[in-house]
Protein backbone atom coordinates (compact mmCIF):
# COMPACT_ATOMS: atom_id res chain seq x y z
CA UNK A 1 0.00 0.00 0.00
CA UNK A 2 1.47 3.07 -1.05
CA UNK A 3 0.79 6.16 1.58
CA UNK A 4 2.69 8.71 -0.21
CA UNK A 5 0.53 12.13 -0.93
CA UNK A 6 1.09 15.12 -3.80
CA UNK A 7 1.52 17.92 -2.43
CA UNK A 8 -0.24 21.03 -3.96
CA UNK A 9 0.33 24.50 -3.97
CA UNK A 10 -1.47 26.88 -4.94
CA UNK A 11 -2.90 30.89 -4.55
CA UNK A 12 -5.95 32.33 -6.83
CA UNK A 13 -3.80 32.28 -10.07
CA UNK A 14 -2.08 28.77 -10.09
CA UNK A 15 -2.56 25.39 -8.46
CA UNK A 16 0.79 23.31 -8.56
CA UNK A 17 0.65 19.41 -7.80
CA UNK A 18 4.18 17.88 -6.80
CA UNK A 19 4.39 14.12 -6.74
CA UNK A 20 6.28 12.53 -3.69
CA UNK A 21 9.46 11.58 -6.55
CA UNK A 22 9.62 15.26 -6.54
CA UNK A 23 8.24 15.49 -9.92
CA UNK A 24 5.50 18.17 -11.39
CA UNK A 25 2.15 16.40 -12.18
CA UNK A 26 0.01 19.39 -12.82
CA UNK A 27 0.21 23.06 -13.38
CA UNK A 28 -3.11 24.75 -14.16
CA UNK A 29 -3.87 28.16 -14.72
CA UNK A 30 -6.76 28.51 -12.96
CA UNK A 31 -8.69 31.66 -13.92
CA UNK A 32 -8.79 29.82 -17.83
CA UNK A 33 -8.84 26.01 -15.93
CA UNK A 34 -5.84 25.25 -18.12
CA UNK A 35 -2.81 22.68 -17.73
CA UNK A 36 0.33 23.64 -18.73
CA UNK A 37 2.53 21.15 -18.31
CA UNK A 38 2.45 18.84 -21.04
CA UNK A 39 1.15 15.29 -19.78
CA UNK A 40 2.99 12.21 -19.42
CA UNK A 41 6.80 14.48 -18.89
CA UNK A 42 8.37 13.67 -16.11
CA UNK A 43 9.35 17.23 -15.29
CA UNK A 44 11.78 17.42 -11.51
CA UNK A 45 10.26 20.83 -9.70
CA UNK A 46 13.77 21.05 -9.05
CA UNK A 47 17.62 20.05 -9.68
CA UNK A 48 20.91 20.43 -7.82
CA UNK A 49 24.07 21.23 -9.42
CA UNK A 50 27.74 21.46 -8.66
CA UNK A 51 29.48 24.83 -10.44
CA UNK A 52 32.75 23.42 -11.35
CA UNK A 53 35.75 24.98 -13.11
CA UNK A 54 35.94 24.59 -16.75
CA UNK A 55 39.29 22.46 -17.93
CA UNK A 56 41.99 24.88 -19.66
Amino acid sequence: MNKTQDVTIENRHLRLVITSAGIASSLVFKPTDTECLIQGKRVPVSTITEPRPLPE
